[in-house]
Formats: C-alpha cells, sequence, structure tokens
C-alpha cells in the first residue's frame, strides 16, 4: 500500500476510542484500547521533547501549541500512559511529547490499517 501523507493539523483519530457503556448509556473514550506505542521508553531522544505543563493547560490546548491541532490530544495523552484525558495535566508536570515526524508516522500506519 502506498504511503499517505498525513497532515497533523487535518487528523481527527479521536474516534478509535469511542466506547458507549451499554448499560448506563454513557459515552466517553478509552484511549488504551486500540493504540500501543511500543518501546516508547527507550525510544531515541530525538524522536521526541519535553513539555512543561501550565497554568491553565488542557490536553487539547497542549495538542494545539505543539502540534497545530487540538485534534491530537489523545496522542499526547498516549504518551505519558495517561488513562483518564478527563483529568486535567497538572501544572509544572513534564510531559513526553512524540515529534511531529514520529506522530506523522503513527498517523500513517493508522491510516493504513
Amino acid at each position: 500500500m502506498a504511503d499517505t501523507v498525513v497532515q497533523l493539523s487535518y487528523e481527527d483519530f479521536a474516534n478509535l476510542f469511542n466506547i458507549t457503556d451499554k448499560k448506563s448509556e454513557f459515552y466517553y473514550y478509552n484511549i488504551n484500547k486500540s493504540i500501543y506505542i511500543k518501546d516508547f521508553e527507550n525510544m531515541s531522544p530525538s524522536f521526541f521533547t519535553t513539555y512543561e505543563v501550565q497554568v491553565g493547560d488542557t490536553w487539547t490546548n497542549i495538542s494545539y501549541k505543539l502540534y497545530g491541532t487540538h485534534e491530537l490530544w489523545w496522542l499526547v495523552c498516549k504518551t505519558n500512559g495517561i488513562i483518564n484525558p478527563t483529568e486535567h495535566p497538572k501544572q509544572d508536570q513534564i510531559l513526553k511529547i512524540l515529534s511531529q515526524d514520529m506522530a506523522t508516522i503513527i498517523l500513517q500506519q493508522i491510516t493504513n490499517e
């Protein structure tokens, strides 16, 4: 299959994590459901950077600051082992942020599957 060019600012893959609890009819995201970032702890530092959470930051605005789109909030959470994205990041928390090149590779792999 040919490689697909994925533009970070136009992709919304959050629907990969949609779940509806049939008993309670609640809708939520389970970001551990569909994607596994293999061996992240041993990745070369060139594949990611760090970000220190500022006052008022949310997952979506961190995504916007670093990727130019609010739609990659789930990638920020997944990369940092966040299992409940409804809890806001804590001020001064240090997050690992995948480089835009690595994010593009992950999105291409999702698109091609």
